[in-house]
């Protein structure tokens, strides 16, 4: 019986223990640049800006900067029916391979669509901003996002591993 009454108190305090982990939330600062908020963050480990975009349903990543950050993009057959409009234009979307994005403590191994989006850099004429990726909705859902335009700030929840 009293092992019984052990693994019960066990696993009650690790309910709890998760439960309170996954309460946490990680506060991440963004800036404006022309009016667009930029996030910084990592894709496969090197420094990356993403623009933190409500109006896109979908997140992507910069195709054409696949090298830079070691990931590879394919054709895949359902993606390419797919188009992304926007202030960088009209272009296709490509299937993403073996990136792994971080924003703030959260590590992000399933983002796996790409498009080019050389057009998003050039709008910041700055030749220290390349945008690396599109935060959109999807992401902002999963991570239950909170964006607070006055602090600069977004809130995001934790994720289970």
């Amino acid at each position: 019986m009293k092992t019984k009454i052990t693994i019960t108190i066990l696993l009650s305090i690790a309910l709890v223990t998760d439960v309170l982990t996954c309460m946490a939330q990680d506060t991440i600062t963004f800036k404006l640049v022309r009016n667009i908020a930029l996030i910084e963050g990592y894709i496969n480990g090197v420094a990356a800006y993403f623009i933190l975009d409500t109006g896109a349903s979908i997140t992507l990543l910069n195709e054409s900067l696949a090298y830079e950050y070691n990931f590879k993009t394919i054709d895949n057959k359902y993606f390419s029916q797919r188009h992304i409009e926007g202030l960088g234009g009209r272009s296709s979307i490509k299937e993403v391979r073996s990136a792994v994005v971080r924003i703030g403590p959260h590590e992000l191994k399933f983002i796996n669509k790409a498009s080019n989006l050389d057009n998003l850099s050039a709008y910041f004429n700055d030749p220290n901003i390349k945008v690396a990726g599109i935060i959109g909705l999807d992401l902002l859902n999963i991570l239950g996002g909170k964006i607070d335009f006055g602090e600069r700030t977004i809130v995001l929840n934790c994720l289970h591993k």
